[in-house]
């Protein structure tokens, strides 16, 4: 039970009266908010993305009636099943399900007028590629709205992720796992501008952002564009190079500039990844499925560097508490540089989620390249956090 589609196949008759009951209603008010921005009406063609239980498309359904339809897309079978008996015993006609993932969209390029994402993109396989997919099937002036929970960066985003934590780590049975699985997938989230600039990046405009609960729940609106990201040069590093990668934007940076600037063909990269400890009693099956998670960023890291990389490169999934793990690793292999990328908190945000970067840097004595996130300025910037004597 390692793939996320299994583990909301347990919950599928359940789910939205847990939501409901977890958000204390919010979700409700959250789908609502986003399907006004989708700007429905009569005649649309709209692509519901992760549609769970259809509560969202149904609704859209009823909006875009008569000509336009709607097509509920989700990984999940049992999902999908429910929300084909919500559509049958609401006799709409003009409803499509997909059983399929976001990562490989089942139709033609430029189909779709609107398309949502709601409470999805943080359980893709890979929701950079989902997003990619979304771009490519959106028609131009079309519209996205995206909807999710993401890595929080604001103090009282970081409560209200802790929050979640201690109102769902004591829950048990294996059909509450996917309640279980929220706090611990949103280390795998990016957060709110990490989000925003990969959708710049990859072709959308973004027009607005909402937030809730600090920015623990946050709605992207976007529309079709061409934009591209532009990055900056830094020095060239030494012999071996240790590249700290989470698999979040930050550093994604940090392996791009690396690609580009950093490296000699006598350069050895090493891009580890580090799964942190559980909390408490924790299920095999929630730690196989967020194993799955911290491997596929791994590897996507591993893609990054080697199509244009002149280095050798060596890739490590390591565990254990994350900062003493990396510095460890540093001195296993005798690394001349360590480099991390750096997501922008608040200073409460920093506090509670954790200070890796200040950790790592007063546990070794080689210099640590910061390759820093300031969306202000859409870019990030450079801050050794040591120097070499």
């Amino acid at each position: 039970m390692a793939e996320t589609p299994e583990l909301f196949n347990t919950i599928a008759s359940r789910y939205d009266r847990l939501s409901n009951l977890l958000s204390a209603d919010g979700i409700r008010a959250w789908r609502s908010a986003a399907m006004d921005h989708m700007d429905l009406h009569p005649g649309l063609q709209v692509l519901d993305v992760g549609c769970g239980t259809g509560t969202a498309t149904v609704h859209m359904a009823k909006r875009v009636m008569p000509q336009g339809t709607v097509t509920g897309l989700d990984p999940s079978r049992d999902m999908l099943a429910q929300a084909q008996h919500e559509a049958q015993t609401g006799r709409l006609p003009n409803t499509e399900w997909v059983l399929a993932g976001a990562e490989a969209l089942p139709f033609d390029d430029q189909q779709f007028d609107r398309i949502s994402a709601f409470f999805s993109l943080r359980n893709m396989h890979d929701w950079r590629i989902g997003l990619n997919e979304m771009r490519r099937v959106l028609r131009p002036e079309g519209r996205v709205v995206l909807l999710d929970m993401l890595q929080p960066t604001t103090t009282l985003g970081s409560l209200a992720m802790h929050g979640l934590k201690t109102i769902t780590t004591p829950m048990s049975g294996e059909e509450l796992e996917p309640f279980r699985w929220l706090p611990r997938s949103l280390l795998h989230a990016p957060t709110s501008d990490e989000l925003t600039t990969r959708m710049e990046a990859q072709g959308f405009r973004v027009q607005s952002t909402h937030h809730w609960l600090g920015d623990l729940v946050t709605m992207v609106v976007a529309t079709y564009a061409e934009e591209a990201l532009v990055l900056s040069p830094i020095p060239s590093l030494g012999t071996t190079i240790v590249w700290a990668t989470d698999g979040s934007e930050a550093s994604h940076r940090a392996g791009r500039w690396l690609v580009r600037h950093a490296l000699k063909p006598s350069s050895t990269v090493h891009a580890i990844t580090v799964c942190p400890p559980f909390d408490g009693s924790v299920s095999e099956a929630l730690k196989a499925t967020d194993l799955v998670s911290w491997e596929h960023a791994l590897e996507q890291s591993r893609q990054l560097l080697e199509p244009g990389c002149c280095a050798g490169v060596v890739s490590r999934l390591l565990f254990g508490p994350t900062a003493a793990t990396i510095a460890n690793y540093t001195r296993e292999v005798q690394a001349d540089w360590l480099v991390m990328g750096q997501k922008h908190r608040s200073g409460g945000s920093r506090r509670m989620m954790g200070r890796t970067e200040e950790q790592v840097s007063a546990a070794v004595s080689i210099p640590v390249l910061v390759i820093r996130d300031e969306p202000e300025k859409k870019h990030p910037e450079r801050q050794p956090m040591s120097r070499p004597e």
